[in-house]
């Protein structure tokens, strides 16, 4: 059995004159996932994150697969080796059970985006609170005065429109709402 392996890929064995021997890594990217700590609950409860193991492949006999029979969580994503894959990755199982193969079919772009804008928020906030804790943070600047609050909250009591005063202004109707509020 090791001859097959250790031969050159076109000696293996006959195949069509229309095909030709190649390694999978010449014409795939091959990429390994990983399983979040499975003692952490807060990796799976609650995930919204599909997640497919060469378990959930064992006797599927579909050709595409949604989902497996977990999902995980943006922590288990982070703090693992599993990744988003793009719908249409071929799924192969080369480790416990070997060998079983499918299509995913999820469109994960939506949940990749979700994640990294989790990321994203996720720094921010830490930053925001090293700042505060440094005393440099202070926040984003109002857009209005508490005098110009006054002077509109006098002027819609006078009947003026607020879509002419968010113009005048210069703020949106929403910020001008939330003054008035």
């Amino acid at each position: 059995m090791s001859e097959l392996f250790d031969a050159k890929p076109d000696q293996r064995w006959t195949i069509p004159e229309t095909w030709s021997w190649t390694f999978a890594s010449e014409i795939a990217q091959i990429i390994g996932g990983g399983t979040p700590s499975t003692t952490d609950s807060q990796n799976f409860d609650g995930g919204e994150i599909p997640w497919i193991t060469p378990a959930d492949l064992t006797g599927y006999r579909e050709k595409k697969i949604c989902r497996g029979e977990r999902n995980i969580t943006e922590k288990g994503l982070r703090e693992s080796g599993a990744r988003l894959m793009p719908a249409g990755t071929v799924l192969f199982s080369s480790r416990a059970p070997i060998g079983y193969v499918a299509i995913a079919c999820n469109s994960q772009s939506q949940l990749r985006r979700k994640f990294e804008r989790s990321m994203i928020r996720e720094r921010q906030r830490e930053g925001i609170a090293l700042a505060k804790k440094a005393g440099v943070y202070k926040g984003r600047k109002p857009s209005l005065t508490p005098m110009q609050i006054a002077e509109i909250r006098k002027r819609v009591a006078a009947g003026e429109k607020k879509t002419e005063l968010s113009a005048e202004y210069g703020i949106s109707r929403q910020t001008l709402y939330s003054a008035l509020s």
